[in-house]
């Protein structure tokens, strides 16, 4: 399970370098701008999957490693799905947050 979760992380976490240059326009960016807001939206994911390194491993040392995994592919599942609601470059700014901290489980 850990193995198909680790294939599926890693499927997501790429997905967006793919989509963007289909979906950058549907936030209103310009072309001049999209390299600019997927370096952006890059940067915050990463800095808060750094985040979520801590986070989530005091989490795992507190609660354990099975309740901890739930835990994390839980709100994983829920970030990924909040990215369908974004409707401008700052909320998916957040979700992607959202998920770098959860996906970091």
């Amino acid at each position: 399970m850990i193995g198909v979760a680790t294939i599926i992380n890693y499927i997501d976490r790429s997905a967006i370098n793919i989509m963007w240059p289909y979906i950058y326009k549907e936030f209103g960016i310009a072309d001049a701008d999209n390299k600019n807001a997927l370096a952006l939206m890059t940067t915050f994911f990463m800095v808060a999957y750094a985040v979520g390194q801590t986070v989530t491993g005091k989490m795992m040392d507190a609660i354990g490693t099975r309740l901890g995994m739930v835990v994390s592919i839980a709100a994983w599942s829920v970030s990924i799905a909040l990215h369908a609601v974004a409707r401008s470059i700052t909320s998916f700014n957040i979700f992607r947050s959202f998920l770098g901290v959860s996906e970091a489980g």
